[in-house]
């Protein structure tokens, strides 16, 4: 029988090209099923994709990320979500994680994101093709509210201390995304009872891909997809 396991890019391509780029995304096409990537929201509360709210790191500007309006990033070669919907748009599945740390303690910003997000993904006609995800329970609590269809993920860094299924349930979600370091098979067996597929973040090597295909996940998020698709063709 075919592996069913899904192919997930990790900001995009991010293992051969830069990350959360247009680059790394195109060439996800083709191996990868899905896309993972990260959206904040900037100065001028437009959408755009980066991982870092500390700049520096894969943007050479100092400060947040929030600090600096959308063109501004854009003359620097960051994509817009309207960037990455347009390039993938019947190409690839999106993941769209929304970073927590722009709107966190202004809820009136996640209001914002929120909106901004489901508006941009109605206009390229994404439907069955994305899921949003977070880390963040009030951003994922507000689309459940304003658009009860859209699939949802449930991003966690500790599965090992406690599967957060009640707030899962409550938002309807249709994944859940453990740090796959710190998950274990009884996890996937209970996340699997509730009705939810299993995308863990970030197995990079055979070992890991074994592990938790022997954990029987829906999908796997990874830098490095060419290796993964390597791995499941065996």
């Amino acid at each position: 029988m075919e592996n069913q396991i899904m192919i997930v890019g990790h900001r995009g391509y991010s293992g051969k090209y830069p990350e959360n780029s247009l680059e790394a995304i195109e060439k996800a096409i083709g191996i990868a099923k899905m896309v993972e990537f990260d959206v904040h929201l900037t100065k001028d509360e437009e959408l755009i994709v980066t991982h870092d709210y500390e700049l520096g790191r894969t943007i050479p500007l100092k400060g947040n990320i929030d600090h600096y309006t959308l063109s501004e990033l854009q003359k620097l070669g960051v994509p817009s979500l309207i960037d990455v919907l347009r390039l993938a748009k019947n190409k690839l599945q999106l993941n769209v994680e929304l970073k927590e740390e722009t709107v966190e303690k202004r809820p009136a910003k996640i209001n914002v994101m929120v909106q901004k997000t489901l508006s941009q993904l109605k206009e390229f006609g994404y439907k069955d093709d994305v899921c949003i995800s977070s880390f963040n329970e009030d951003v994922l609590a507000k689309i459940a509210s304003v658009d009860p269809i859209i699939k949802l993920g449930v991003l966690h860094h500790n599965p090992e201390k406690g599967l957060k299924l009640d707030f899962a349930k409550k938002i309807k979600a249709f994944s859940y995304n453990p740090n796959f370091k710190k998950l274990t098979a009884k996890n996937v067996s209970d996340l699997h009872a509730a009705g939810l597929q299993v995308y863990p973040y970030t197995a990079n090597t055979e070992d890991e891909f074994k592990k938790l295909q022997e954990m029987k996940v829906d999908a796997i998020i990874t830098n490095e997809i060419e290796l993964l698709q390597k791995f499941l063709s065996r």
